[in-house]
């Protein structure tokens, strides 16, 4: 028996083509299906994609800001060892600095009191804090044998030639805060250093020599005795005059020797510290 059917235009088919064009609506459907969800997992998987490249250029900006960062902190880190290094090393300067700068004044005071120009007693400057003042509100240790014994007073005679023809100051006389150690150092002394190489040194007064010896701390040395109880003091000489000896009398002007570069020049009266720079006409 063969059942046909009948469309709506009276055109006849058969059973299986009928249940063909079924099978491929079918398919067609599931395939759209599958399709729309094929795409719409590739719409989701290329979200997450780009989500993902999105998440790696940050991360990679990152790594980037933070190896900048390492980059600096290394170079702040190496720059702070050399920092470290150099105060170190400046601190090692410092300290030989401020020791000699006593040792000179022990050096100085021990031949002026051989010699009964000063009177006053020696002080171990082991002992450092002895004296204490103020200074912006910080307590301040005084040391050096000058600031415990020493005694001023204004010189009041005509001025004189200076030690030295050209010359610039390197260390005043008086009172020196030290920021470092915040002690106070007083220089008795002054150092005037020469603006030209291998300088003459000139007696600044009529006088007569009383020492001129070379010395473990303070090279070579001249003391001259001048009048009214003055004497003044040149020492780091790089060399002694040969005509300078002791007991020579010598004029203002006289050259007593050479210096290299720089002149320690300090002068007392009457058990006392005159500031030199008040001796010289500038």
């Amino acid at each position: 028996l063969s059942i046909n059917i009948v469309d709506i235009n009276g055109n006849q088919e058969n059973r299986g083509s009928v249940i063909n064009d079924e099978i491929i609506l079918s398919l067609s459907k599931i395939m759209n299906k599958n399709f729309t969800s094929i795409k719409n997992r590739y719409i989701d998987v290329n979200s997450k994609i780009k989500r993902i490249k999105t998440k790696i250029s940050e991360i990679k900006k990152y790594i980037s800001q933070m190896e900048k960062k390492r980059k600096y902190l290394t170079s702040i880190k190496q720059k702070r060892e050399k920092t470290i290094k150099y105060l170190k090393y400046q601190k090692v300067s410092y300290d030989k600095k401020l020791s000699r700068i006593f040792s000179e004044q022990r050096a100085i005071q021990k031949t002026l009191n051989e010699l009964n120009i000063l009177k006053k007693k020696m002080v171990d400057n082991r002992k450092k804090e002895v004296l204490k003042s103020n200074i912006n509100n910080q307590t301040v240790r005084q040391i050096g044998t000058s600031y415990q014994a020493s005694r001023m007073v204004k010189y009041r005679g005509p001025k004189t030639i200076a030690p030295l023809r050209s010359f610039y100051i390197k260390r005043k006389f008086g009172t020196y805060f030290d920021p470092i150690y915040k002690i106070k150092i007083f220089n008795e002394s002054v150092i005037l250093g020469s603006k030209i190489p291998n300088a003459k040194v000139r007696n600044v007064l009529n006088g007569k020599v009383v020492f001129a010896k070379s010395t473990p701390m303070l090279d070579n040395v001249v003391i001259v005795e001048n009048s009214n109880g003055i004497h003044t003091i040149y020492a780091h000489l790089s060399k002694i005059a040969p005509t300078i000896k002791k007991g020579k009398r010598i004029k203002k002007g006289y050259i007593i020797g050479r210096i290299k570069d720089e002149l320690t020049f300090e002068v007392t009266q009457k058990n006392k510290h005159i500031n030199p720079l008040r001796l010289i006409r500038f």
